[in-house]
């Protein structure tokens, strides 16, 4: 049976094997996502498993700002965590997905 939940101390003795360029890394990814609306966005996005459009996340995301989530999506595909596709449509037509599969399974 596969564990799904590291305790605490398993994660802190983990990190004290990363290098230091690794846990310079590290640092960086968590900062970037760490914001009030990626990890929802990204889960959003995630646990739909379609591709989705903008408004169909907004629904989904609730709270969030038409501004905030604009940012929200435009720094995800900046970090490859979200992959946004344009389709050459009258009126345009963009769907985004996340680039990774959760990978929890019990």
């Amino acid at each position: 049976m596969k564990k799904s939940k590291l305790s605490w101390e398993e994660i802190a003795e983990f990190c004290e094997t990363l290098a230091e360029a690794e846990d310079a890394l590290t640092r960086e990814m968590v900062s970037r996502i760490s914001d009030k609306w990626s990890l929802w966005t990204m889960s959003v996005v995630a646990d739909i498993d379609e591709p989705m459009r903008f408004s169909r996340i907004m629904e989904h995301v609730e709270g969030i700002s038409q501004k905030s989530l604009t940012k929200t999506l435009r720094g995800l595909e900046r970090d490859g965590l979200i992959t946004r596709k344009v389709f050459a449509e009258v009126p345009p037509r963009v769907e985004y997905t996340i680039t990774f599969q959760w990978c929890l399974s019990e």
